[in-house]
């Protein structure tokens, strides 16, 4: 844990995984190009009472096991100012997202949905901002061990109408997963996924009209 921490290892952290479910890029290291990144055991009962390396300022400091990054940026990162690239971030895409039409910004997801009348309420939306996956043909995620839980690749940022297919099709796959749980669902994943893109068409055109009108 440090200020280089990439933004998908740090949505990653602490996070618990069975090794059974183990997919490298999405929730096992190297999770990016030049991915720093390791895992550690973990027994369900035993807790997290040990201690782990982190840096701050070049200083080597040991920080509870149980700190997430969130807390230790909050803690030790605070940043006091913001400075014109990081303002320039929350209206465009910068770098290799530059040609993505949509800024990658929970703000831009929330103004969309508002737009076309996409409900989020129950849902956590989050953004993974590595590059490696623009080189994939994935867009969207839902996690299984957290239901509810959206991860928004980058390209799901193309357009609006590629985010809000995304959106529709994530959230199609929550329902499934509230209503027939995670084992049905990874045993009948293809079913599943038929059925979500056959209802992503549907309500991505009725979204699309109400705006139309």
């Amino acid at each position: 844990m440090d200020n280089r921490t990439s933004k998908m290892c740090q949505s990653r952290d602490g996070e618990v995984y069975p090794m059974s479910e183990k997919t490298v890029g999405f929730n096992y290291p190297p999770l990016h190009p030049r991915c720093r990144s390791t895992v550690a055991p973990y027994i369900e009962g035993a807790g997290r009472l040990g201690t782990r390396i982190a840096r701050v300022n070049g200083r080597r400091l040991h920080v509870s096991e149980s700190m997430r990054y969130s807390e230790f940026k909050e803690k030790y990162l605070q940043e006091k100012t913001l400075d014109k690239t990081k303002l320039e971030r929350k209206s465009k895409n910068q770098g290799a997202f530059a040609g993505l039409q949509v800024p990658m910004q929970l703000k831009s997801v929330k103004q969309i949905c508002s737009r076309y009348g996409v409900d989020l309420t129950g849902l956590t939306i989050k953004i993974q901002r590595s590059e490696e996956l623009l080189r994939l043909p994935i867009a969207g995620m839902t996690d299984y061990n957290n239901v509810g839980r959206i991860d928004l690749a980058p390209n799901a940022f193309k357009s609006e109408k590629e985010l809000l297919k995304t959106l529709i099709h994530e959230k199609l796959h929550v329902k499934q997963l509230k209503k027939y749980g995670k084992e049905y669902v990874q045993a009948n994943i293809m079913e599943m996924e038929r059925v979500a893109y056959r209802g992503e068409r549907l309500l991505y055109e009725i979204v699309r009209r109400k705006v139309s009108r």
